[in-house]
């Protein structure tokens, strides 16, 4: 795992969430019992000491209303986020927020894309 997922995973459970970089492989079972939010890199420039990962924070849930609750949720923590963080977070901004719904598993998922600076 690199260092922009483990700094917003690590971020998200300081706030009291869920955050896990990779989807549970027993995804429906545990879906069903419980919520979660995924965290991935999906670009963004690393140029010398700052990077600026694009992220992919994906909210996990039993039916699509609890997963659009915790999507706002997540969503409203890092907007509200006042860094620095420990993790060198230092600014976070909302790129997009939409339903995501998975092909294979009868669950809720929203996905929110956001700009993250880390120093």
């Amino acid at each position: 795992m690199r260092r922009a997922e483990v700094s917003v995973i690590t971020l998200l459970k300081s706030l009291g969430f869920n955050a896990l970089a990779e989807i549970p492989t027993k995804l429906q079972s545990i879906v069903d019992d419980e919520e979660f939010v995924t965290v991935q890199r999906s670009g963004g420039p690393n140029v010398l000491s700052i990077d600026k990962p694009l992220m992919i924070i994906q909210s996990w849930a039993a039916d699509f209303d609890k997963a659009e609750d915790l999507s706002a949720r997540v969503d409203d923590a890092l907007l509200s986020f006042a860094p620095p963080s420990p993790t060198g977070i230092t600014h976070i901004d909302r790129n997009t927020l939409y339903r995501f719904p998975h092909q294979l598993i009868r669950c809720g998922r929203y996905q929110g894309v956001y700009n993250v600076v880390i120093n």
